[in-house]
């Protein structure tokens, strides 16, 4: 006998809905016949119309029975199956990820494991094929079954909403410290030990907190960071692009950069330190409810895990340093390390939330033990005349023997000799300088304060060479966007090389390339700040074709060693293949003599009758445009 279901049922839970329906038709049945029973009996209009009203929602559900009966499984199954095939891909993704990472025992085990998990979704693939146009699905069953492969149940299209805002935060989804290396390399050139140190660390604090999370230890000894660096060499560009990697994984950590100099003592004018945790609060809750709807206690408890796995960033750390005068400065200076100390430690943070009632305040307390906190600063000294945490190096280095007591994790000369010439970017003329707790303490931070920030990480200045990789090896690098951006709105084509062969990617760059990115470097270099000074060159070097798209459109722009350093002798060319060319400093002459009379003439320096000639010209020039087109 075949155990096939009858159309008529449903293919999940079996519930049949003839039978529901020949129940309806019945009653329907039996109230018309009351009806017209009723109507020969002279009973009152008020009471026919109830029974009328009853025989009316009978007919509905009918109605509606029929078109959920009409439902087929033919109807859902190209989206259902489409859906299906896409969780077996990124099923398989998850696993295939998991397995590069296993090894042994994990391994085999995985394996095997992987295998059941799609095996199983393969016979329900399979078994969604089998019965296509062979039997209902009960309303219920469909918004169940959709809801299972992530499709909205009353459009039956795949669902598009963002990953959940909460991270499940497990040993397994943290990222590894090869990962997060490998994420910074594309966005943060140079810093390689750096970039590994840091890796390091917060990979090994996210999997302590998941231990804790787990409930496999009551706390751990937290270790914070400080970077300590000049301005423009990526701190925050590292901290930036880690928490990216992170979110990744984890979903949306939240993350907060607060300057140290705001940060005051309780009682005094500036913001608290529990202004920190409020606003990463607030990330979190704009994280787990986007859509801004009335705060429950779920909304609020999400948010709360959210906000603990954190990352707040201290910038300007060096800025609190007590200079030792005694002078009111140097106490609000201590005050504000005072007001960081325990919270980075680990502290129950309270805040408060509106609650919509005068007076009133919802409070939320905040435990900022697995909050990752990292300082950063440039520590050059205070002010003119004080010395550098550098040179506080030095002095205990030369009492010492020239030997560091404690060697950092990440500058051992052996380790860098391995690294190559190129992680000689890192460092100042090749010299590592090794920053040890004792050297930050004697520039003013206090013992217990440099206490809480257990992993100091130096970064030196960028060298002309790591400046030049930045102009176009980075995911998000200027030039290239730029470049880009050039082309898709005012079509101009800037090239760096005449025959258009070479892209800005290409690692094999011709020298004329090497050339272009050493010009903008050597510049960017000279501004004393570091990656931060690339975007403002770049920006002065094209600010004639960004300004005067309209005369460059459909021609060709040359970035050159010689434009770079004068951007009136950037090359323009009609076509690609051109060997005749024009400075754009000659193309737009006329152009910029005129904005130069019209300046001259604001400032009382040419006659009425000279602005007026320019501007007849201009007017003279726009008609022809017209006219052209």
């Amino acid at each position: 006998m075949s155990s096939k279901k009858p159309h008529n049922e449903c293919l999940l839970c079996g519930h049949s809905k003839a039978k529901v329906e020949e129940k309806l038709l019945q009653k329907h049945e039996e109230l018309n016949a009351l009806h017209d029973e009723m109507k020969t009996k002279g009973i009152s209009d008020k009471r026919i119309k109830e029974l009328n009203n009853a025989i009316s929602i009978i007919e509905d559900q009918i109605e509606v029975l029929n078109k959920e009966k009409r439902t087929k499984i033919a109807v859902l199954n190209r989206t259902l199956l489409n859906a299906a095939v896409k969780r077996r891909a990124v099923m398989e993704a998850h696993y295939n990820a998991l397995i590069n990472k296993a090894t042994g025992a994990e391994l085999t085990a995985l394996k095997a494991e992987m295998k059941d998990a799609l095996s199983s979704l393969d016979m329900h693939i399979e078994y969604i094929k089998s019965k296509e146009g062979a039997a209902s699905i009960c309303g219920s069953c469909v918004e169940k079954l959709a809801t299972s492969f992530g499709i909205k149940a009353e459009s039956t299209e795949l669902a598009t909403t963002a990953e959940p805002a909460t991270p499940t935060l497990s040993a397994d989804n943290v990222p590894w410290p090869r990962e997060l290396r490998l994420f910074l390399d594309q966005y943060v050139i140079g810093q390689s030990m750096a970039k590994a140190y840091i890796a390091g660390a917060v990979a090994l604090h996210y999997r302590r907190s998941a231990d804790l999370v787990a409930g496999n230890r009551k706390k751990f000894n937290k270790a914070n960071l400080l970077l300590i660096g000049p301005t423009g060499v990526g701190k925050t560009e590292i901290l930036r692009t880690l928490r990216a990697a992170l979110s990744e994984n984890l979903g949306q950590i939240p993350m907060t950069t607060k300057s140290a100099t705001k940060i005051t003592e309780a009682g005094y004018i500036g913001e608290d330190a529990e202004s920190i945790i409020e606003s990463l609060f607030h990330q979190a809750l704009k994280s787990v409810n986007p859509s801004n709807a009335k705060l429950t206690d779920k909304i609020i408890s999400d948010a709360v895990q959210l906000t603990q796995l954190g990352i707040a960033h201290i910038d300007e750390i060096d800025k609190i340093a007590d200079d030792g005068s005694g002078a009111g400065g140097s106490v609000s200076r201590r005050g504000a390390q005072n007001a960081l100390l325990t919270m980075m430690e680990g502290d129950i943070v309270t805040i408060k939330l509106p609650s919509g009632v005068p007076g009133q305040a919802i409070p939320v307390d905040i435990d900022t033990s697995t909050i990752l906190f990292i300082g950063s600063g440039a520590f050059m000294g205070a002010s003119s005349g004080s010395k550098s945490v550098y040179e506080f190096a030095k002095e205990r280095q030369k009492n010492s023997g020239g030997k560091s007591q404690v060697a950092n994790v990440g500058f051992l000369s052996d380790i860098v000799n391995k690294m190559g010439n190129d992680s000689l970017d890192n460092y100042v003329d090749g010299k590592v300088d090794d920053i040890e707790p004792e050297d930050v303490v004697a520039y003013g931070l206090g013992h217990e304060f440099v206490g809480r920030l257990t992993n100091i990480i130096t970064l030196s200045r960028l060298s002309i060479h790591a400046l030049a990789r930045i102009v176009v090896e980075p995911k998000n690098a200027i030039l290239p966007e730029y470049v880009n951006d050039m082309l898709k709105f005012y079509n101009i084509n800037i090239i760096l090389t005449q025959d258009m062969a070479l892209k800005l990617e290409d690692a094999n760059a011709t020298p004329e390339t090497a050339k272009v990115m050493e010009a903008i470097a050597e510049r960017a270099n000279a501004r004393k700040t570091g990656a931060r000074a690339i975007q403002s060159v770049i920006n002065g070097v094209t600010f004639l074709v960004t300004n005067f798209p309209e005369k460059l459109a459909g021609k060709y722009v040359m970035l050159t060693d010689e434009g770079i350093r004068n951007p009136m002798k950037l090359k323009v060319f009609d076509e690609a293949q051109d060997d005749e060319y024009v400075y754009i400093g000659d193309l737009l002459e006329s152009t910029l003599a005129k904005i130069g009379e019209k300046e001259a003439k604001e400032n009382g320096s040419v006659t009425e009758e000279s602005v007026e000639t320019v501007e007849k010209t201009e007017e003279s020039e726009k008609t022809d445009t017209n006219d052209s087109e």
